[in-house]
């Protein structure tokens, strides 16, 4: 594996998307069923992390972002994973459609006050950090 390679296979892609309500959309994937998490996943090949970002959150959601904003580069000690996390608002918020079952179990819209457990706390910075 290349250089190139190996340090997109270790690029994920967030969003940290509310809507006018400010609330947070959170996602539950079928590999980590036991928590919520932010929408987004492995930048692709010749795939920009922002272009990535739109494309886990339609996938995943069935909700097309336009604007994007970078919030920051997080790494995760645990997996090593760099982090590109980006924030966006919707209004109104749209109809949820989480695409292939398979990969996604859930998406809702969750108040910043009322977020659920479990949830990683590096997404409950990202969230802080978004706002």
């Amino acid at each position: 594996m290349g250089d190139t390679q190996l340090l997109q296979s270790m690029v994920v892609s967030l969003a940290v998307v509310n809507d006018d309500g400010g609330r947070i959309l959170l996602v539950r994937s079928a590999r980590r069923s036991e928590r919520w998490e932010l929408p987004g996943g492995a930048v692709e090949p010749n795939e920009s992390p922002m272009d990535a970002a739109r494309r886990e959150v339609l996938e995943e959601t069935g909700l097309t972002l336009a604007r994007l904003d970078l919030v920051g580069l997080y790494y995760g000690n645990r997996d090593s994973l760099i982090r590109v996390v980006f924030s966006s608002s919707i209004s109104p918020p749209g109809l949820l459609r989480p695409g292939d079952e398979r990969e996604i179990l859930a998406a809702a819209w969750f108040a910043r006050e009322e977020l659920p457990h479990p949830m990683p706390a590096l997404a409950r910075q990202m969230i802080e950090d978004a706002f």
